[in-house]
């Protein structure tokens, strides 16, 4: 299968790098810090920025400092990050013959993504948009059309990369190709990307020309 595109568009945790053991450490110390149910926390947190996440359970003069003590737990907790498989050849491919431009479009604050893309030995491209750079988060569009409006490239001639049903949202509703790797989530979590892949290691880079070799059964591009 082959997808003609002009730009690279990557959701951070769950994409690029493999955070998920801390992202649910952190949450569940945060939820029974409050005294919430952590099992329901859980279940919507990826993918949404913070504070979008918490205000699903606390009242509104509470959530500043809740989300000052998230991000306090999440940028302490950096041991076990890793790149997601398949990442490191496919960003070297970027800066190779067939390079095209891409960015980070993530739910995370800048500090956090810069921290864990370190920890896990990976470099951030020139557009990172991060959930100080919106008005509202994933599954809102919005963070996809601003990093295809800074990289000059057309949304509908971007591929969007993502873990979550939310990111898959907001990918496509931006009017991006969405090709979901099943990281966080089973495969029948992500039917509504484009594409769902086992990782990025099924994403060979060409000239303008993106080939998956072993799409999923429900790939409908």
């Amino acid at each position: 299968m082959e997808i003609t595109c002009a730009a690279l568009l990557f959701d951070a945790d769950g994409t690029l790098v493999d955070s998920d053991a801390a992202v649910r450490r952190a949450w569940r110390t945060w939820a029974r810090g409050y005294g919430l149910d952590v099992e329901a926390v859980l279940r919507v947190c990826q993918g949404r920025r913070s504070e979008e996440t918490i205000a699903m359970f606390l009242p509104a003069e509470e959530i500043e400092a809740a989300v000052a003590r998230l991000d306090a737990l999440e940028l302490t907790d950096l041991a076990d990050v890793t790149p997601c498989p398949g990442v490191p050849e496919l960003l070297a491919a970027l800066d190779g013959p067939h390079r095209l431009p891409w960015a980070v479009v993530t739910s995370g604050i800048l500090p956090l993504v810069t921290a864990r893309t370190g920890a896990a030995g990976l470099s951030l491209p020139d557009v990172v948009v991060t959930a100080e750079s919106v008005s509202a988060g994933k599954p809102d569009p919005e963070g996809y059309r601003l990093a295809a409006r800074e990289l000059g490239v057309p949304i509908e001639r971007c591929v969007v990369f993502e873990d979550s049903p939310v990111g898959i949202q907001a990918g496509k509703s931006a009017g991006a190709t969405v090709v979901a790797v099943t990281t966080t989530h089973a495969a029948e979590e992500l039917t509504a990307a484009d594409v769902v892949v086992p990782s990025l290691r099924e994403i060979t880079l060409g000239s303008g020309v993106l080939t998956v070799t072993s799409p999923g059964p429900r790939s409908r591009h």
